[in-house]
């Protein structure tokens, strides 16, 4: 019966020790600036200008088998609809009897001057 008491803390004991070692083990990954997102300033460049014909460079070197692929989406510029004008909104329907009624002529109606 002692065993059976003991067993579910040894075996949580195990697994954080084992825990711990796995991530005492695991190497850490260096932060590059592009991995953080910092900013990376390179030496400054002079201009230069190529007067050779372009169509003689040599081509790029075309995809082989076993290299990896990297899909690139293109992008997208949807046009934007046209706005649909509005559909005219009925007439208020109480616009008609309030016109009847004697608000402007009443003493105790509160209507702008």
């Amino acid at each position: 019966m002692k065993i059976r008491n003991e067993m579910p803390v040894l075996t949580v004991s195990l697994s954080v020790l084992l825990w711990g070692l796995v991530a005492h083990a695991s190497p850490e990954v260096p932060k590059t600036p592009e991995a953080t997102g910092d900013v990376i300033q390179g030496d400054p460049v002079a201009p230069g200008v190529y007067e050779g014909d372009v169509r003689e460079l040599t081509p790029a070197p075309r995809w082989e088998k076993g290299q990896p692929i990297r899909e690139i989406p293109k992008r997208v510029y949807p046009r934007p609809e046209p706005a649909t004008p509005p559909e005219p909104s009925p007439a208020d329907p109480l616009l008609e009897p309030q016109s009847r009624t004697d608000a402007g002529k009443s003493p105790r109606a509160v209507t702008p001057a």
